[in-house]
């Protein structure tokens, strides 16, 4: 019931605060007295909206408060479900700024405007000329049947078991949600588990491909130096080879004089070929060795594959 009215800057009313007694009151007047104005600020508390229009002075902000009591309303579950603070002299405060921007109020706690018309329902009735269309309406019968069988009882059991239902409802949602979740996370984890037993890598394989990894990125270098030792050794007119091969070529005129030469020219001879033999290795390392960006990338990802292998194993 409401018990007290109070409109402030709303349309042509400056001030207005009224305390309607608890039987029937009638508030009668010409036409253009302002009783719309009166109903359209109600309309405010059950949750309506407004804008800029309503102010009567533009330059002060619009305030409508209503005094509720819902001793007898039965609404304790209703503010519960919402979070609001209950008490029986529950007072609804809608605010609309000069800036045009609206703020309402159930019991000091700032609400937004469906939370208002979901308390709204529960407080007012206001009956315009087309409202005899809710009388054909089917919630409104079955809510007259109810009220006419007294199955308030009833109606109540029946909305905490349907709140638990739906209590539930939202729990086994919620439970379906994180199981595709975790069944996905498994598949994508099976996927790369399989993905590495495909790759079937070892810890020998994992020396032999960073070797290469690291042959690969370093090729430029490798190549200048490697040539440049085939210079020194053997491709200059003062090679390390030419040099060897005089040096050999004048012990063997003098061998036979001595044995320490024949044993020195020998051991000359010797250094020789294996000289020749590291220049050929070296020739063929230059040609194997080379910068393969593909290759790189495709060393790099069977190396991270592998030692994700390995620390499976492990």
């Amino acid at each position: 019931m409401l018990s007290n009215l109070l409109i402030k800057n709303y349309a042509l009313i400056r001030h207005l605060e009224m305390q309607p007694a608890s039987g029937l009151n009638i508030i009668t007047g010409e036409t253009g007295a302002g009783k719309s104005i009166m109903v359209g600020a109600i309309g405010l508390l059950m949750g309506k909206r407004a804008d800029t229009k309503v102010l009567l002075q533009k330059e002060h902000k619009c305030i409508i408060e209503g005094t509720f009591n819902i001793e007898n309303y039965s609404l304790q579950r209703l503010f519960h479900q919402h979070q609001w603070e209950y008490d029986s002299q529950t007072i609804i405060r809608r605010e609309i700024s000069t800036s045009g921007k609206s703020r309402a109020f159930i019991n000091d706690s700032p609400v937004n405007l469906e939370s208002l018309r979901s308390l709204g329902v529960h407080l007012l009735d206001i009956h315009s000329q087309n409202d005899t269309l809710k009388l054909s309406g089917q919630k409104f019968q079955v809510n007259v049947l109810d009220i006419f069988g007294k199955n308030q009882a009833i109606f109540a059991r029946y909305q905490k078991i349907y709140e638990q239902w739906m209590s539930l409802r939202k729990e086994h949602q919620e439970l379906i949600t994180i199981s595709r979740e975790q069944q996905k996370e498994s598949d994508y984890k099976s996927f790369l588990l399989e993905e590495l037993k495909a790759a079937a890598l070892d810890s020998m394989e994992q020396e032999t491909m960073e070797n290469s990894l690291q042959v690969m990125e370093h090729a430029e270098e490798i190549k200048v130096q490697i040539q440049n030792s085939l210079l020194t050794l053997e491709d200059s007119d003062y090679s390390a080879n030419e040099q060897l091969a005089a040096a050999t070529q004048m012990l063997a005129r003098i061998q036979h004089y001595s044995s320490q030469y024949q044993t020195l020219q020998a051991r000359l001879e010797s250094s020789l070929i294996e000289l020749k033999d590291i220049v050929e290795e070296l020739r063929k390392l230059d040609q194997e060795v080379d910068h393969d960006p593909v290759e790189i990338e495709t060393l790099k990802s069977r190396l991270e594959k592998n030692m994700e292998s390995i620390l499976l194993r492990i």
